[in-house]
């Protein structure tokens, strides 16, 4: 029978651990964790609820404490997880099904969604594409200091959409993490890491702490040390992505619409760039322009095991904005029909039921 081991590693998250370690006994025949030195009830609890607990001196590098953590699971298959995920009763059960009728010899690892962001209805806003699960006879190991990955061949890997992981932190956890995260990416590229995983990652967090037009350059170089075919799809597409929204930010409107033509031209199945595109137009008020590009994102469908995913582009936004679009062009009846189609998943629906009274009252 194949055996699951839980790996973690963790440092003051006494208010979540005991949740996702209820959720994990569930179905893992082992829980190792690993404290990195927690100063609250972490380690405490986490003995309270059967894991075995063990310490590594943090030396701000996650792949290494991600590594000691995996040398000390004993089961054949290995499952990560973070202090502040959850996983459902629902795909408790299915990872059930998993350990018993799926894992075998020939699989080194099976990847999942990872649900990391949520609206205020709860819909998931964003969703990641992680490798998870481990078969610990393959020898994978954890690479990089920060957003760690185990890279892994494609024909060995099972790709899952039936199961996920969600990603609940406490109210502005992450944020608090941002310090951190810049000053081990920093360290990194200081040493000369010259990686293409690395300066994409710090070109993301330069953006995303507003330092824009050196974010615009780590971009730029990640393009030049990495040309197309030899990383990801996705990683290019978000890259091109943050390029486009970077020259945006600064003013540099068709370098931004260069990059998105890019994007496309990358993965021309995803909804992103054709409703950034018509963002630029519904901007200028060019409600004509903007339509297609809505109506192209709206068609969209999204993509399947492909990785860095903002739900809402598949949901409710191009709908609404190409609403907008035909309201402002006085055609009040197509404006209604296709606001319709947002409410399932709108994260504000009374501001949208107030839109399709307007429209109503209109027709």
């Amino acid at each position: 029978m194949t055996t699951l081991s839980l790996s973690m590693i963790v440092k003051n998250e006494e208010q979540t651990i005991e949740r996702v370690l209820a959720c994990a006994r569930t179905f893992c025949d082992e829980m190792v964790v690993v404290d990195t030195g927690s100063t609250d009830r972490t380690v405490e609890i986490a003995q309270q609820m059967g894991a075995k607990v063990y310490h590594f001196a943090w030396v701000e590098d996650f792949s290494a404490a991600r590594n000691y953590s995996l040398d000390c699971c004993t089961g054949d298959w290995v499952l990560w997880l973070d202090a502040d995920d959850m996983i459902s009763e629902a795909c408790q059960q299915r990872f059930r099904e998993i350990k018993e009728q799926t894992l075998n010899d020939k699989l080194d690892a099976v990847c999942m969604p990872y649900y990391y962001c949520f609206d205020a209805q709860g819909n998931c806003s964003y969703t990641n594409i992680r490798e998870r699960m481990f078969r610990r006879a393959a020898g994978l190991r954890w690479h990089h200091p920060i957003h760690e990955v185990v890279y892994v061949s494609s024909d060995k890997t099972l790709p899952l959409n039936d199961v996920w992981i969600e990603h609940r932190p406490l109210p502005d956890r992450d944020a608090l993490h941002s310090g951190r995260n810049m000053r081990i990416l920093e360290k990194s590229i200081e040493n000369g890491d010259e990686h293409p995983r690395m300066i994409y990652l710090y070109a993301r967090e330069l953006k995303n702490t507003n330092q824009i037009e050196k974010a615009v350059l780590y971009y730029q170089k990640y393009l030049s040390l990495n040309p197309y075919g030899s990383r990801t799809r996705s990683e290019i597409y978000d890259v091109l992505m943050g390029m486009a929204w970077s020259y945006k930010k600064l003013g540099r409107i068709e370098e931004s619409k260069d990059c998105l033509f890019k994007a496309i031209n990358a993965d021309s199945r995803r909804a992103e760039a054709y409703n950034e595109l018509g963002f630029i137009c519904y901007e200028k008020e060019d409600w004509e322009m903007a339509i297609p590009y809505f109506r192209t994102g709206a068609n969209a469908r999204k993509p399947l095991n492909e990785d860095l995913i903002a739900d809402e582009h598949y949901t409710w936004l191009p709908n609404e904005y190409m609403s907008l679009c035909y309201a402002f062009m006085k055609d009040y009846r197509t404006a209604l029909e296709i606001a319709i189609k947002c409410l399932p998943h709108h994260p504000m629906k009374e501001n949208l039921i107030k839109n399709m009274h307007w429209f109503i009252d209109n027709i």
